[in-house]
């Protein structure tokens, strides 16, 4: 899991250096650039954990308060791509899961650091009600996002792009749920949540690609192709001429 983890923050870093520096970038991408930074931070607190903290509960089930960030952010983008007008900031309560996943993240942390009992009990209730409501919100969001998208019929990659991520994080919502529900079910034990993240970060590693595909790379195709006009004479030096060089 770790390479994948590794591989997923390089690759979400890659995609913010590509879009960062690109000078066609539209005010909307800053918003992309939000979404490839939370999938780089989660994934590196997500090494960090697996690379220097033994313990297992820890290890295998504590989410990470970032992923709330994932859905409001391609929502924001799309509502932005609709209307230019539009101010993000105007919507901020979409970040109230994250605010409070968040609050609960740092607090598990601070009883885990007192008392490592207490701590695994705080991290059940807590990695409970994320889990849930992460699945609810990754499914919310996702159906916002694609019904905006249809209402860009003059935007084409926009709406692949759109369509595209939404359907990645409606995946990774019904993955989860299927091994969430597994597990309440007695069907799983709670090793098998290796296997679930695994696919997770996978998916957000082809959210990445996906944004490189349509912004950096469609970007690139739509740069207009300078045609040199005029005589062979003044595109290519003459054979005279060219014993010069």
């Amino acid at each position: 899991m770790i390479y994948v983890i590794a591989i997923g923050a390089f690759q979400a870093l890659t995609a913010v250096a590509l879009l960062g520096s690109s000078k066609l970038r539209s005010k909307a991408d800053f918003l992309l650039i939000l979404l490839l930074c939370s999938i780089a931070a989660h994934l590196a607190i997500k090494f960090c954990i697996y690379s220097f903290v033994n313990d297992p509960e820890v290890r295998t089930q504590m989410n990470t308060f970032i992923g709330f960030c994932y859905g409001p952010l391609l929502y924001l983008y799309a509502c932005q791509r609709r209307d230019t007008a539009f101010i993000p900031a105007s919507r901020w309560y979409v970040f109230l899961p994250f605010m409070l996943g968040a609050v609960g993240y740092l607090t598990v942390v601070c009883v885990l650091m007192w008392s490592a009992d207490a701590g695994h009990a705080v991290l059940y209730y807590y990695n409970e009600t994320t889990t849930w409501l992460m699945m609810v919100l990754g499914f919310l969001f996702p159906v916002l996002s694609l019904r905006i998208a249809k209402q860009l019929p003059d935007m084409p990659q926009e709406k692949k792009l759109i369509n595209s991520i939404s359907y990645l994080l409606g995946i990774i919502s019904i993955i989860s749920l299927g091994f969430k529900t597994a597990q309440s079910a007695h069907m799983l034990d709670g090793s098998y949540n290796i296997i679930c993240r695994d696919i997770v970060y996978s998916l957000l590693l082809v959210v990445c690609l996906v944004i490189i595909r349509y912004k950096y790379v469609g970007i690139m195709g739509t740069q207009p192709v300078k045609v040199i006009a005029g005589p062979a004479a003044e595109v290519l030096p003459s054979r005279k001429n060219a014993s010069q060089y």
